[in-house]
């Protein structure tokens, strides 16, 4: 989510908390999709970025998620620059199907009984 969201920030400067004056509604999305990660808890992990990297608007790597709805679920597919999950690490399971595990194609799904959400655990 966070990804997401600092991607949609680097083309939309005033968008939602983006840091600017929130003169637009973009990003909205990718804001609601990071904090849903943090709020569960455990949809996140830490990455240590290289200070070298220049990642601000413009730069190449300042697109590292390209963001779509797959029906009622907004979700992002990694592009180059990505970090995604390590082994062990539970996200979304519509993330995981996105290939956001660090093994794309390897993630366990599990959901609560009949009302309750669905994550993957990367393997």
């Amino acid at each position: 989510g966070s990804q997401m969201h600092d991607t949609c920030c680097s083309s939309n400067p005033n968008g939602n908390n983006c840091g600017g004056n929130n003169s637009s509604t973009a990003c909205k999305k990718e804001w609601d999709h990071a904090v849903n990660d943090t709020v569960a808890g455990d949809r996140n992990w830490t990455v240590t970025f290289n200070p070298t990297v220049v990642t601000y608007r413009g730069s190449s790597q300042s697109k590292i998620t390209e963001s779509f709805s797959i029906g009622s679920n907004y979700t992002s597919r990694p592009l180059a620059g990505s970090f995604k999950a390590p082994v062990n690490e539970k996200i979304w399971d519509v993330d995981a199907a996105q290939g956001w595990c660090v093994n794309p194609t390897s993630h366990t799904r599990y959901c609560v009984p009949i009302t309750g959400p669905c994550w993957s655990t990367c393997n």
